[in-house]
């Protein structure tokens, strides 16, 4: 019986409390972490479509079958480069929010209008643009994880 006791007592040991530093740096940081690698990543796809280096995606072509391409690529640049900008200031998650949940049903378009081109064999085998529209979205829900733990911190401010 008493050695039950002295068990449930052991010294942690190096890698235990390495683990329990690299957790706690974790659940510090992670958010800001998670913040500025969204903030980039909007910011470099906005950069590809204002400097032209980005190919054409699908989405871009179709809105250019109603919208002509050269101004449908510098705006979705300008866009993206709001939500990555907007990212980056803790003030402005509101804003880069509102830019997402309008953002995030142009983004599923493709899907919608021509499936034919997003996947090899629906709905498991997706193309190149099928897999770009996922990752889109993944970045979506990122931001929206940050969104959801800035309303926290205000929550947490207030009361």
């Amino acid at each position: 019986m008493r050695r039950n006791r002295q068990n449930r007592h052991t010294k942690l040991t190096k890698r235990d409390l390495q683990t329990i530093s690299i957790s706690l740096w974790i659940q510090k940081n992670g958010y800001l972490v998670l913040q500025y690698a969204t903030a980039l990543i909007f910011i470099w796809f906005a950069l590809l479509k204002l400097t032209s280096a980005a190919q054409v995606d699908l989405l871009v072509n179709l809105v250019s079958a109603y919208i002509p391409q050269d101004i449908v690529m510098p705006f979705f640049g300008v866009w993206e480069l709001l939500i990555g900008l907007s990212m980056l200031r803790s003030g402005w998650i509101v804003l880069s929010l509102k830019l997402l949940l309008a953002y995030f049903p142009i983004t599923l378009l493709p899907f919608a209008f021509t499936p034919q081109l997003c996947f090899i064999d629906f709905p498991l085998i997706l193309t190149l643009e099928g897999k770009s529209i996922i990752s889109h979205l993944a970045l979506i829900s990122g931001a929206v994880v940050i969104g959801g733990r800035q309303h926290t911190k205000i929550i947490e401010l207030k009361v």
